[in-house]
């Protein structure tokens, strides 16, 4: 280290002049360096996590090892089987909102409402009438009934019922909307089956019915192909309602 004291113009300065060519304490260089950042060579989904560190590499909160297409977020697999992959819409795991399966929102307003009329003795057809209604008049003997799925439905529905007539018997199996029983034969209706057809609509609706018997009253309701009458009591049917509950 060099000091001198210069004079100029009257003015004394003092300059220090220091030279350090090296200043280490204790062996250790008090040089402060910078540490150099870190970069990923990849970073797919840009959450700062490394690919090579990273469990879910395209962000479509499907683990790497459990996902088929895991460099594509909007590709994830079919979890559900319903033809439509589970991060196609969102872009990330939404069995429930891939473009196949139903929202909550479209289940609830799925409709599916029946009609049925009778046809009586001595005055015909009745009007249609919709579930729960009565159909029928009480007093008179029923000789057919006839079910169909309103208009106002957004589901068709298959549906079956067979009827034990007077002198003939059992009428066989017949599928709406044709009517089950006879017309202006004079044949009463004494009992009634219904029951839905498809597996697919039994899982997720049920039929249930009643019928007013001459001289007994209304009976209890049966559901799903139970028998709703009685058979070789000469008790004709008067009146019936029907609903389709959703399970």
């Amino acid at each position: 280290m060099t000091i001198r004291k210069l004079n100029f113009s009257g003015v004394s300065l003092l300059l220090i002049l220091v030279t350090i060519a090296s200043l280490t304490v204790s062996g250790c260089n008090l040089t402060k360096q910078e540490p150099t950042p870190t970069t990923c060579s990849s970073d797919l989904d840009k959450d700062n996590i490394c690919d090579n560190e990273d469990t879910d590499i395209d962000g479509d909160l499907v683990e790497n090892t459990k996902d088929p297409f895991n460099n594509d977020r909007f590709k994830c697999g079919d979890s559900d089987g319903d033809g439509c992959d589970d991060c196609e819409i969102s872009g990330y795991f939404d069995p429930n909102n891939d473009g196949c399966s139903p929202t909550k929102e479209e289940e609830e307003e799925e409709v599916v409402i029946l009609e049925y009329n009778t046809h009586v003795r001595g005055q015909g057809w009745l009007s249609f009438v919709t579930q729960p209604s009565v159909s029928g008049v009480i007093g008179r003997k029923v000789e057919a009934v006839m079910i169909r799925v309103s208009s106002q439905s957004n589901r068709s529905i298959k549906i079956r019922y067979k009827a034990w007539l007077q002198n003939t018997g059992d009428t066989g199996w017949v599928e709406i909307p044709s009517y089950v029983g006879t017309v202006n034969q004079r044949r009463r209706m004494e009992a009634i089956w219904i029951e839905i057809k498809e597996a697919k609509d039994k899982a997720d609706y049920s039929i249930m019915y009643q019928v007013y018997m001459e001289s007994r009253g209304w009976g209890p309701w049966q559901r799903d192909g139970e028998m709703a009458g009685t058979i070789d009591e000469g008790r004709a049917i008067e009146a019936i309602r029907i609903k389709l509950e959703k399970r």
